[in-house]
């Protein structure tokens, strides 16, 4: 047996599995934290309910640049009388460069093209400014990942989201466009950083078929978030007031997070916290009216009787890293990364581009924004069901599939056809479900010690496409539609390339927690 099993039964004799193969476990056996908590229950519920919440703060600001760098109407504000170039100042029979303009307030004012007039030669910057954010995205929650992993999941997510707060007051404040870029970076970096390093918490406390529906009571808060972001743009024109909301907004989630989220129990056990752990399972427990409770006594003497390694209190249990995936001892599971990040890779370059560039074709901003987030809901509702009874691979390369068609089937209309809204948004929903599905894959695939620096890996692939995205986009100068196919080309490549992960997650009871469990996994077609 692995140094420190947890996923055997607590009454199993310390010999009843001689006779098994180690790379085989028993089916009958059971994951002890499973056992003392329950696969859900209320307090899982509970930590769904902080994901939902989280999840809306999360994607209003995700997606606040569609309406933060809303490029209004705009006419020169010198010279003696508009001309028919907006950006030369005409003065009688000369004209000059115009550098004062005269933005239009139907929609929204003080954008960040307002504030710092990116019209013109500094037409485009605010696209500059999406790459910037997700740049952040990318190196933050690759950065949180490996921080998780090392020093908690509760201690850096408390972190991130004072870090959240704090730059998303002052970006509605600053008035060095540099400065706001900076600050644009850093609360990107938090933002993905606290929902991932959050998410592996839940991840880790919910069983089972459960885990697909926990991450869609969690996820259905970036739908929430997607449909009510354009009315809360609406409702707050000012985009300087909107910023400051939006950082606000995180602070009642800070006092939640810091005194009813507790830290995980798995991270915890394979850190050797035997006695933290045990005390977070049973007041779990208590709030599931589960009547089995556990002491640490029990609990290292189940640990020691299915080790081959002594275990005490205040030496680790396992420490593996994911540098361990680059040594010659876990090629397959080295490969699903690899694998699992360009799939990510195709989720936020398709996603981010169609969620911010859908064409609107002259139509209302707020009204097609909407419905772009309207679509997202039959996708968290069907979704669920989808990987519990057809599994995660058919999920993944069907959405992507499926997606990339719809989004490539746009080649074969007209350039001013509003079919093409209705194609972009069909194709959205089939990588939104392949997105949603590689959420519940990734944390299942790897193992304890590696999956907060696994999934952070992936989502950092992820915001590396949504970075590609907006600059994607300047493409269509050249052909009408052009960056809709490419983004339709990625998602073949990803949906292509993703059949070759495994094993199948569908159904499975208990997760890995070692390195040398993960690659047994691995090698196998269904866990």
């Amino acid at each position: 047996m692995s140094r420190a099993r947890l996923l055997e039964s607590p009454d199993c004799d310390p010999d009843c599995d001689s006779d098994q193969d180690e790379s085989d476990p028993s089916p009958d056996t059971a994951d002890l934290v499973q056992d003392t908590i329950g696969s859900f229950g209320l307090y899982q519920l509970w930590l769904c309910f902080l994901g939902f919440l989280f999840n809306v703060v999360h994607c209003w600001l995700s997606l606040s640049l569609k309406f933060v760098g809303l490029v209004p109407q705009f006419v020169c504000g010198e010279g003696d009388s508009p001309g028919e170039d907006a950006c030369m100042a005409y003065m009688g029979n000369t004209s000059r460069p115009c550098t004062t303009f005269v933005f239009s307030k139907e929609e929204v004012v003080e954008t960040i093209v307002e504030r710092w007039g990116l019209v013109c030669d500094k037409a485009g910057l605010e696209n500059v400014a999406q790459s910037v954010f997700f740049t952040g995205c990318l190196v933050g929650v690759f950065l949180a990942g490996l921080m998780a992993d090392r020093m908690g999941r509760k201690v850096v997510c408390v972190v991130l989201v004072i870090t959240f707060l704090i730059s998303g007051v002052l970006g509605g404040l600053v008035n060095s466009w540099y400065l706001w870029l900076v600050l644009r970076f850093v609360v990107g970096a938090a933002s993905i950083g606290m929902v991932t390093v959050r998410y592996t918490i839940q991840v880790e406390m919910v069983g089972g078929s459960w885990r697909s529906w926990a991450n869609t009571l969690a996820s259905s808060g970036w739908v929430v978030g997607y449909m009510t972001l354009p009315m809360l743009a609406y409702s707050v024109p000012n985009m300087r007031q909107m910023e400051v909301l939006l950082g606000l907004a995180v602070s009642p989630l800070l006092l939640l997070l810091v005194f009813c989220h507790p830290e995980s129990p798995r991270w915890l056990l394979s850190k050797g916290r035997v006695d933290r752990a045990v005390t977070i399972l049973n007041r779990v427990a208590s709030w599931n009216s589960r009547r089995k409770m556990i002491s640490e006594e029990h609990f290292l003497k189940f640990i020691s009787s299915h080790s081959t390694v002594s275990v005490t209190t205040n030496k680790p249990i396992a420490s593996s890293g994911l540098s361990s995936l680059f040594t010659s001892r876990f090629p397959t599971t080295r490969l699903n990364l690899f694998i699992m990040s360009f799939c990510w890779f195709s989720f936020g370059m398709a996603y981010f581009g169609l969620a911010l560039h859908t064409p609107e074709l002259g139509s209302n901003v707020f009204i097609v924004f909407f419905i772009g987030g309207l679509m997202d809901v039959p996708v968290i509702i069907v979704v669920p069901f989808l990987l519990n009874h057809c599994g995660r691979k058919p999920c993944m390369v069907g959405g992507l599939l499926v997606g990339s068609i719809c989004l490539l089937a746009t080649s074969l209309l007209s350039s001013t056809s509003e079919a093409i809204i209705v194609m972009a948004v069909l194709g959205k929903m089939g990588v939104g479900c392949a997105f949603d599905t590689g959420y519940v894959w990734t944390s299942e695939m790897f193992p304890t010690v590696i999956r907060n620096s696994s999934l952070a890996t992936c989502s950092s692939f992820a915001r590396l496409g949504a970075i590609l995205a907006p600059l994607v986009v300047f493409t269509d100068m050249y052909r009408p539609g052009m960056s809709i196919l490419v983004y339709g080309m990625v998602a073949m490549v990803g949906g292509m390339v993703s059949v070759g992960l495994q094993p199948e997650t569908k159904g499975c009871k208990m997760l890995p927690d070692t390195m040398e469990e993960g690659e047994r996994a691995a090698q196998r077609r269904r866990l």
